[in-house]
């Protein structure tokens, strides 16, 4: 058998195994399900097939972003990378004094360099180093980045215009009965 044939017949049998191994998936959300809307079950049939189809487990790009972009840091960081290029110090001094503003406490030099490396592993930015006595670097988003930025721009849009609501949730939730 040519080696392409082999590919290909290897190719076909661990799709049918990833094929088999969702379906299997799939039926054990049914029948774990006691709302049985076609709706319902079509909407997480679809959700359970995207995290299937893309790893969604460790390692995955989509689950890494997200953890990035959740952490304590790096939201704030690439939005200030968002107004321009910055010194890793010009940028530790911004982001401190935000934090301090906000009652945070302030950035380590090395939680800030470990933010900016894991950031240009992804992607996200770019970091020149300019050959002068001594070295001067500069961080700037890339492309990717600024596609992020605009995206963790509308969240915090949505976060303001939500405030009154999350506020009227929470005390709702704190005056209900522990009982209940």
């Amino acid at each position: 058998m040519p080696e392409n044939d082999q590919v290909e017949r290897t190719l076909h049998i661990s799709a049918h195994h990833a094929d088999a191994a969702l379906g299997s998936l799939i039926g054990e959300l049914h029948s774990s399900l006691i709302d049985h809307d076609p709706a319902r079950r079509d909407r997480l049939d679809s959700i359970l097939s995207t995290v299937f189809g893309h790893s969604l487990g460790q390692g995955s790009h989509m689950v890494e972003l997200l953890q990035l972009v959740g952490d304590r840091w790096s939201a704030l960081i690439l939005t200030l990378l968002g107004a321009g290029t910055f010194r890793p110090s010009e940028l530790q001094r911004v982001v401190n004094l935000l934090s301090r503003l906000g009652g945070a406490n302030d950035i380590s030099h090395r939680v800030l360099t470990a933010k900016l490396r894991v950031h240009e592993r992804m992607g996200l930015l770019e970091r020149t180093v300019r050959p002068t006595v001594p070295p001067s670097t500069y961080y700037t988003l890339t492309p990717l980045g600024r596609e992020l930025v605009e995206w963790i721009d509308g969240m915090e849009r949505w976060c303001f215009r939500n405030e009154a609501r999350f506020h009227a949730a929470q005390q709702s939730f704190d005056d209900a009965d522990p009982g209940e």
